[in-house]
């Protein structure tokens, strides 16, 4: 008789600043990202409202026209930096976002389009100059000295242009001289010192001077390694000069406060802007080195994000996935659904992480996954990761095929065979010994050989069964009494090995 032992185990309004300096999600792969940060849309906002005022709708159109929507002119969303997406016109009207030189001398290009006289740009930085002065701040300059109004003008452009910087070089009661120095490389055109030539005559003209007038003395473009700018105006009356005193100490506290307002607002505004960008560079971290495939999946089952894992698993570039593809691309729709939905109920998700899913790749190969979906906190979107277990389940279907062909054979040798568990209770019999004993196989499964054996031979079994377990060596032919129910008693020459599970 042979003898098997089976062991089984168990198993901002205010901030110029952007939010965050991310890549791309939503709208492309990792070669996408938002254009460089150099100019602040602050910019622009009144240049648009100017155009449409004195041009019409029709005029913005064509200025913004071959720069809206455009996958070269990427950025950032503002409540969501996972997203990028091309420039709308709305982005270029909120001081929250900011676009690279390159865009800004495009557009400012692109206003001859529509301003047809000798100084297009010149006319265009007086224009969005007047349409961007707030009645405070208009109050502010029309009360203070041009000194002291580009003076806060110099503080503040540091805020919203990064490709230069601004110096008064000299000033007096009838001129004021500032000057330009360019970042190293940077370009620049006509277009954009005459855009800013007529933003300091406007800027003077509203604070109230007369015949103002600017001069670009030295100009970058001419090799010059600055651009400076000469502004002239007609020298104030003595009672102009008699309210300037008296005013004085009002208007620099006025100025002084509105500006150390908005001087702690930004500080705040980049505070936290630094700690989001340091949480996102975490979590960008943390997910594209995660070993597992995982996605960023939105309400309506777009995949906005995927890992390198998720690339191999699907078969797709990220270029093809991201924003592109949805869920039930990889799953039905039901069970995509049913992915998403179970993140309601915690206890559900709990009994759903036991559960498979068939997963369709590019190449239209199904696997097998178990997936885990959790919400993100705030927002209609969630994270999904997945197992691929099809390697596992292949070699269970394997080792099922050969244990069914061991069985099979086992089942039509001559010899009687068994499995037992620790405890001695049978798990398996063949028919051959069901005849020995003479007993069914639904008789025999469950009870223990020690029914059939006499007190000593139990021992010796035991002690048998014992060493080959602690062992892990068979045990050649021995012979043992063993005894039928009816009280007939049988030797048997038995034979034991162990048999591990995979566990």
């Amino acid at each position: 008789m042979l003898v098997d032992l089976k062991y089984t185990g168990e198993h901002s309004e205010v901030s110029p600043e952007p939010c965050l300096d991310t890549i791309s999600l939503s709208s492309g792969g990792p070669d996408k990202k938002p254009m460089a940060r150099e100019v602040s849309c602050t910019n622009f906002r009144g240049l648009l409202q100017y155009l449409r005022k004195n041009y019409g709708e029709e005029a913005v159109k064509k200025v913004t026209a071959d720069l809206l929507n455009n996958e070269n002119y990427l950025i950032a969303d503002k409540y969501d930096p996972t997203k990028i997406t091309p420039v709308k016109e709305e982005h270029l009207t909120d001081p929250a976002y900011w676009v690279s030189n390159e865009f800004s001398l495009k557009l400012l290009n692109n206003v001859k389009r529509v301003i047809r006289s000798p100084e297009p740009l010149f006319l265009a930085g007086r224009g969005a100059v007047r349409e961007n002065f707030s009645r405070t701040v208009l109050f502010i300059s029309r009360i203070v000295t041009p000194r002291f109004l580009f003076k806060q003008a110099q503080k503040i452009h540091s805020r919203f242009n990064r490709i230069k910087e601004m110096s008064i070089v000299e000033y007096d009661q009838n001129s004021i001289t500032i000057q330009f120095n360019y970042v190293p490389g940077i370009k620049r055109t006509k277009d954009a010192c005459e855009w800013n030539r007529g933003i300091y005559v406007e800027t003077l003209n509203i604070a109230g001077l007369k015949n103002v007038k600017c001069e670009e003395i030295e100009c970058v473009i001419d090799g010059s390694e600055k651009c400076v700018f000469r502004l002239t105006w007609t020298k104030a009356s003595v009672l102009q000069r008699l309210f300037g005193v008296v005013s004085k100490l009002v208007s620099h506290w006025l100025a002084r406060e509105l500006v150390a307002e908005y001087e702690e607002s930004v500080r705040d505004r980049d505070a936290l802007i630094e700690k989001l960008t340091e949480s996102e560079h975490r979590y960008r971290s943390v997910f594209e080195s995660s070993a597992t495939p995982t996605i960023i999946v939105e309400e309506d089952l777009t995949i906005s994000m995927a890992n390198t894992e998720f690339e191999k698993l699907s078969g797709y570039s990220r270029q093809e996935i991201e924003g592109s593809l949805r869920l039930t691309t990889f799953f039905d729709d039901d069970i995509a659904r049913c992915i998403l939905e179970q993140t309601d109920d915690e206890q559900g998700q709990e009994d759903f992480l036991k559960r498979e899913f068939r997963f369709l790749d590019k190449e239209g190969t199904k696997k097998d996954v178990i997936a885990k979906v959790g919400k993100i906190t705030g927002a209609q979107r969630y994270v999904c990761s997945l197992v691929d277990i099809t390697p596992r389940k292949r070699m269970e279907k394997t080792l099922r095929k050969s244990e069914e062909k061991h069985r099979t054979i086992i089942q039509s040798i001559e010899e009687g065979y068994f499995e037992t568990d620790l405890a001695g209770r049978f798990t398996f019999v063949n028919d051959s010994l069901c005849r020995i004993f003479g007993k069914t196989r639904k008789e025999l499964i469950g009870t223990s050989y020690r029914r059939f054996v006499t007190p000593e031979t139990d021992d010796a079994i035991y002690k048998t069964f014992n060493r080959v377990y602690r062992t892990g060596r068979p045990v050649k032919v021995a012979e043992y009494e063993f005894l039928r129910e009816d009280g007939s008693k049988l030797f048997i020459e038995l034979s034991a090995s162990l048999v591990r599970n995979q566990e």
